[in-house]
């Protein structure tokens, strides 16, 4: 099989550099249009232990290159005799605004594990489906959605885009989970009885 793209499952936007504007290829892209649109090979992938990798590359082929190791992350593909615990391939920008919500380091984070789990059969509303082809050709997205596609440090629809699509994820994980909100109820009200004692 040849070349395929892979997508982050919560943004829908393609993870690497199968991508073409004006027929250049990524790759080949320089200066400003290379700033735009060059976020999309950063990617962090998330494990079954709950770790978050090193920012690493995709290879076009169903691996990421993280420093010296190859990864699978395709489940088709895998050579694992457990494919369905493959390393999820999420952009670095999705990973940013996950660590940004303010749900993260109090529930979250003590819970990846089973946020990975939770993504494993995650499909996120980010209506980008119609472009997620073999290879991902910006001219065939119309005007008023190609900003989806643009650098979110520097479009700030995107930006603000990312972080709704992180939100409605997250709210649907804990709703999913209700368990990790009660736990984490607890421990508040734990604290607050601490605090008062101190008083």
């Amino acid at each position: 099989m040849g070349f395929y793209s892979i997508y982050d499952r919560i943004i829908g936007n393609p993870a690497g550099d199968l991508i073409s504007k004006n027929d250049i290829e990524l790759p080949s892209m320089k200066g400003k249009m290379k700033k735009t649109y060059d976020w999309h090979t950063r990617i962090i992938l998330l494990d079954k232990t709950g770790k978050f990798s090193k920012i690493g590359k995709y290879d076009g082929f169903g691996k990421v290159k993280v420093g010296n190791d190859e990864v699978n992350v395709n489940k088709w593909f895998s050579l694992s005799k457990s494919p369905e615990l493959r390393p999820i391939a999420l952009l670095q920008a999705t990973v940013k605004a996950i660590k940004k919500h303010k749900t993260y380091n109090t529930i979250i984070k003590p819970n990846l594990k089973q946020f990975y789990q939770f993504l494993l059969n995650f499909e996120g509303k980010h209506q980008l489906n119609n472009y997620q082809n073999q290879f991902t050709f910006l001219n065939e997205v119309p005007n008023n959605a190609i900003f989806a596609f643009e650098n979110p440090t520097v479009t700030k629809q995107n930006e603000k885009r990312i972080a709704r699509l992180v939100d409605e994820c997250i709210n649907m994980f804990l709703k999913q989970n209700p368990s990790i909100n009660i736990s984490k109820s607890k421990k508040l009200m734990s604290s607050v009885k601490n605090t008062k004692k101190l008083k």
